[in-house]
């Protein structure tokens, strides 16, 4: 069994490290390089390069979330919680739920010091208006069990749509 998992690993890495990357059109390399710097800086495990929100055909908003590893360990998964708003900068509220608060899991694995963006997309189901996010990474797991929370989450921000809170 442990040599299936192990080879299972070793193809995702493959297939990972050999796909074409996503990069976010309108991201720099300055503005890149900024995030990540900021990420080390303030010791988060994973940089979040770039939020959009884009509706499919169903008109179900859809949250498109570009992030890098920027540590020397394999990220398993990720959670994070998703404030939503809509374009007058007002709260989404979810009808079932009773707040504007998303919580997602990354499901793709995220390998050590990769240049490879692809982005994690999330469907914002009831959250029906939604055209802005606020992002706070919650925690972090790793493929060798250790788990990264915040120790501050006011740098663990990424907003999209171009405007300030």
């Amino acid at each position: 069994m442990r040599t299936i998992s192990c080879i299972v690993f070793f193809v995702v890495c493959v297939l990972q490290l050999n796909a074409q990357p996503t990069f976010p059109k309108h991201l720099s390399q300055n503005l890149r390089e900024t995030s990540i710097n900021y990420a080390k800086q303030h010791g988060m495990p994973l940089c979040l390069m770039d939020a959009v929100v884009e509706y499919n055909a169903d008109t179900i908003p859809v949250l498109k979330l570009f992030t890098q590893n920027v540590t020397m360990k394999n990220i398993e998964t990720y959670t994070i919680e998703v404030y939503c708003y809509d374009k007058h900068k007002q709260p989404v509220y979810n009808s079932s739920t009773q707040t504007n608060v998303y919580v997602g899991n990354s499901q793709d694995f995220k390998p050590c010091l990769s240049d490879v963006y692809f982005p994690e997309i999330y469907t914002l189901e009831g959250y029906d208006s939604t055209t802005k996010v606020k992002i706070y990474l919650k925690k972090v797991f790793f493929w060798d069990g250790d788990i990264w929370t915040p120790n501050d989450k006011k740098v663990t921000l990424i907003e999209s749509g171009r405007f300030n809170f």
